[in-house]
């Protein structure tokens, strides 16, 4: 007899720390409400208008480091963050177990959900599905900034 998977519901505010077991180590999936997704939306919405007028804001409309006083190009704004992206996708080390690889997915899921990431609801919904199929294929040192960085 298969066990029944329930949801989790996230919103940005209201993950516990039973919750995220529930996620990392039960596999049970997550939903989002349609005011969570409002949020992302709304704040996307408002990065991308900024974009849009030219706005000089760190590193989205300019380098980073060293190039934060060089502003980009909207055809530069956009490779700028493919690039960044990029950078952060590489991993090192022994794969990293499952429910660990979860449990940050649910997390990073949860944050985007504040709506004040700037970054676009397919990324969020991205997350969202990989959790209906995740390996264990994640390694340890992983690169991939789950810390907050914007992906645009």
């Amino acid at each position: 007899m298969n066990a029944m998977v329930m949801t989790v519901s996230l919103d940005g505010n209201s993950l516990t720390i039973n919750k995220l077991v529930s996620v990392a180590r039960n596999n049970e999936n997550v939903q989002v409400s349609n005011d969570s997704w409002k949020k992302v939306d709304d704040c996307r919405n408002m990065l991308q208008s900024k974009i849009d007028a030219h706005e000089i804001m760190y590193g989205i409309t300019t380098g980073i480091g060293e190039f934060s006083e060089v502003t980009l190009t909207p055809e530069q704004t956009q490779e700028f963050q493919k690039l960044l992206v990029r950078n952060h996708a590489a991993g090192i080390g022994d794969p990293m177990d499952i429910e660990l690889v979860r449990g940050a997915m649910c997390g990073r899921i949860n944050v985007h959900l504040k709506g004040h990431s700037g970054g676009r609801r397919e990324i969020t919904e991205y997350l969202q599905s990989c959790l209906l199929y995740t390996s264990d294929a994640a390694d340890e040192e992983d690169s991939v900034d789950l810390g907050g960085r914007r992906i645009i």
